[in-house]
């Protein structure tokens, strides 16, 4: 079973998450992350999107890093 950390504890994200991987035939389980962006609340660019989500992601492995491997979307 793969486990997926999300850089959201939204649960409608974290759910979206888990139908997707579901839809792909794959078991999983995913864990959402309450991390913070570091960029605007409302992203004004794509390139300060695209920061923002590499600041969750990033932030997200480093919470779940002491629970061994996952795959991070």
């Amino acid at each position: 079973m793969l486990r997926v950390a999300v850089g959201s504890s939204n649960p409608a994200k974290v759910k979206a998450v888990q139908a997707a991987f579901e839809a792909l035939g794959h078991q999983v389980h995913v864990v959402g992350f309450d991390v913070e962006s570091g960029v605007s609340a409302q992203p004004f660019s794509d390139e300060e999107t695209v920061e923002g989500a590499l600041n969750r992601a990033k932030a997200a492995i480093h919470m779940q890093s002491d629970q061994g491997p996952f795959e991070l979307k």
